[in-house]
């Protein structure tokens, strides 16, 4: 990560425009003499009763298989990607490529005064997704956030991946979302795209309270496979584990020659088209290099994670459910091994009427002992943090056009540990383009 100025990040984002608007304007132009075509127009967007779709239908880098596309608005950012696509054509060679912006403001209150969010407006990431097409059957996908904070900007890259796919498989190579579930590789870091304002904290990003490796630095195989009317999508992968705390994703080095593994499958076209159900897991060893409360010093923890899930994604009805469960595995200092257990999920219910998309969720996150690895500890005070707790939401989305919305939500947070109850009310307006 790395903090800039207002005046440095003005400076990039100038000059990343202009590059933007520069290929953009060179790819308008007539192809060179000698024969060569000129280059194809990009996807023309039709518009329907809730947004904006691109033809020919897109197929998704996550090997799912192309959704029925219902007239609406795009609902995975490998929708939006697909339909602004550009091509040009640079000394003979043509290049296609995308460049989107997603961000959001907000203004919420939190009750009671004491916590950390009381009345006041926060800016959310500028988050800039940049994809490019190398071949007919190879691509480059890269995510920037530019995350606002109080003491300047932190920038984060994201995601940093190249795949090469065919119709079938696929291999993939750099920093990717671990597939696991459906919102985690659905709505990436554009909050315009997701239906609620904020990701459930299951699959919360590391650095913003999550529990779960939703970024996975390594590489992985993957194939679609079709079975009578229905699509089995697995994958498999390796990459670096976890570092010393939830917030340390290992994107240069890992600590140990030990890797975490992965694999995931889920299965397409349940009875209807959009219906899809999955599981998945992941093996880790977190590193012992650090001084832990409840562990002797050194100890290594061993890392196992098991999730389902079940999500019918169309217009009107949206529903989303995933669950999960962490075991972390410990030796104390007479040698006998511990584990600590943590499990929940959360379920997501809407359903459109038009533009309007009413919503609830539901999110339960509970454990069994007090984990060494996601709780915070004292050796004097003892327990400081935990994730044990119950949230309910309530909310609403307008579609205002096909490319911004406006969310209100009233969030009620009940936290076991602290015996307390946490009221929130929020407004979000996001957008992408």
């Amino acid at each position: 990560m790395t903090m800039l100025t207002s005046r440095s990040t003005s400076s990039f984002l100038a000059a990343l425009l202009t590059t933007y608007l520069t290929t953009s304007q060179a790819g308008a132009q007539p192809a060179p003499a000698g024969g060569d075509a000129a280059p194809e127009p990009a996807p023309e967007m039709t518009f329907g009763r809730r947004g904006a779709r691109a033809e020919p239908q897109p197929s998704h880098p996550s090997g799912a298989p192309p959704p029925t596309r219902a007239t609406g608005r795009a609902r995975t950012m490998e929708d939006v990607t697909e339909a602004v696509t550009e091509e040009l054509t640079i000394r003979n060679m043509r290049w296609r490529y995308s460049l989107n912006f997603f961000g959001d403001i907000s203004l919420g209150a939190t009750k009671p005064a004491g916590t950390d969010h009381p009345f006041g407006f926060g800016l959310g990431a500028q988050d800039l997704l940049i994809r490019g097409e190398l071949s007919s059957q190879i691509t480059a996908t890269t995510e920037i956030a530019l995350e606002p904070g109080d003491g300047g900007v932190t920038v984060d890259v994201e995601r940093f991946a190249v795949r090469w796919q065919s119709s079938g498989y696929f291999i993939e190579a750099g920093r990717t979302h671990t597939a696991f579930g459906y919102w985690n590789n659905a709505y990436h870091h554009g909050r315009w795209l997701q239906p609620t304002i904020a990701r459930p904290r299951w699959v919360a990003f590391e650095d913003d309270g999550g529990m779960l490796p939703v970024h996975w630095v390594g590489a992985g195989v993957g194939a679609r496979l079709p079975v009578g009317a229905a699509t089995v999508n697995w994958q498999a992968s390796f990459g670096n584990g976890r570092g010393t705390i939830v917030d340390d994703v290992r994107n240069a080095h890992d600590y140990q020659a030990m890797k975490a593994y992965h694999f995931s499958a889920e299965v397409v076209g349940i009875g209807v088209p959009e219906l899809r159900a999955g599981i998945a897991g992941v093996y880790d060893r977190i590193p012992g290099i650090m001084e832990r409360t409840l562990v002797p010093p050194g100890a290594a923890i061993g890392e196992y994670i098991g999730g389902a899930h079940i999500a019918y994604v169309n217009v009107p009805l949206l529903f989303i459910g995933e669950g999960y469960w962490v075991a972390h595995t410990a030796k104390d200092i007479m040698g006998s091994t511990h584990q600590f257990n943590t499990y929940g999920g959360f379920v997501l219910v809407g359903y459109a009427f038009g533009r309007v998309t009413p919503y609830f969720e539901i999110e339960r996150i509970a454990a069994k002992g007090v984990d060494p690895f996601f709780v915070r500890t004292d050796l004097n005070d003892g327990v400081v943090d935990s994730f044990d707790s119950l949230k309910g939401i309530l909310g609403v989305r307008v579609d205002l056009t096909d490319w911004t919305a406006l969310k209100a939500e009233y969030r009620q947070t009940r936290e076991d540990d602290k015996s307390r109850t946490i009221y929130e009310g929020l407004v979000n307006w996001s957008w992408g383009f």
